[in-house]
């Protein structure tokens, strides 16, 4: 890869600003690590009914108590 690019950016911001916005991307984007956020998959193909606040529909989990 050419200097033309990459020279003049400091290391601090090619941390910040790209590589770690990418990893987390990466990362979190994988089914495995979903629960750990607390997202339920994608709606598809049986889809959300109850969309309002706080609201879960029938085959939804309760949230635990951390």
């Amino acid at each position: 890869m050419s200097d033309r690019f990459w020279g003049d950016m400091p290391v601090q911001c090619f941390f910040s600003e790209l590589l770690l916005k990418d990893v987390l991307e990466i990362y979190y984007s994988h089914p495995a690590a979903w629960s750990e956020i607390g997202f339920g998959g994608p709606a598809s193909p049986r889809g959300y009914v109850r969309t309002g606040f706080d609201e879960r529909d029938p085959w939804e989990a309760e949230p635990a108590d951390v």
